[in-house]
């Protein structure tokens, strides 16, 4: 990746990372939002995957609708990041149908995804049920994503998924209803600490690969 591209987002989301106990404001969405942009910028101008390019800046557009208050905000940030999770697959370039096993017999590595959707959707503590569906769709495809990183071989994306789920299972847990206000407080930096560096990672590896 390059110096000037990655470092300008590096410190966007060590900005972000200080504001994160803040109330929503512009320039609080403002850092989120750019340091991923950076590197969806990065990406296509070192003439990257199209589909990765197209991750990212979903990831971007998720980042600014998490960074609102609202259960709006976090329908529309969740539908952002089910896109993302998509491209980043196709990004990946591999079988997809071959991972899931769905070549023929039970395709069991599918149905463990989908039952792990189901799972978090119903033991979320808030949430409506439109909420719960994204949920239930959007567990799925970010476990798939990371099972077809594993699938790839590629050092980088692997690091990148594995950190993604690591962040999107602190936000998981810190939506239940009985998780004390401090303790979301203290996982809201865990979640962007591990978050950006597994986009930066994903979009190394797409550099690379």
């Amino acid at each position: 990746m390059p110096l000037g591209f990655g470092f300008f987002g590096a410190l966007l989301a060590l900005i972000y990372l200080y504001l994160v106990p803040s109330p929503p404001a512009i320039w609080r969405s403002l850092a989120k939002t750019g340091s991923v942009l950076v590197l969806a910028v990065a990406v296509w101008w070192e003439g990257g995957a199209s589909w990765a390019v197209v991750g990212l800046l979903a990831a971007s557009l998720g980042d600014l609708a998490l960074s609102r208050a609202g259960e709006r905000a976090f329908q529309a940030g969740v539908a952002a990041f089910a896109v993302a999770q998509i491209c980043f697959v196709l990004g990946f370039d591999v079988d997809v149908g071959a991972v899931l096993g769905l070549g023929g017999g039970p395709p069991w590595p599918l149905i463990g995804l989908l039952t792990a959707g189901a799972l978090v959707a119903l033991g979320l503590g808030s949430g409506g049920t439109l909420t719960r569906g994204l949920v239930a769709i959007y567990v799925p495809l970010l476990l798939g994503m990371g099972l077809m990183a594993l699938a790839s071989g590629d050092l980088w994306w692997i690091a990148g998924a594995s950190l993604f789920i690591i962040s999107d299972a602190l936000i998981a847990a810190s939506l239940f209803e009985r998780v004390p206000a401090l303790a979301k407080q203290r996982l809201a930096y865990l979640v962007w600490a591990s978050y950006w560096p597994a986009v930066a990672c994903l979009s190394v590896g797409f550099l690379v690969t």
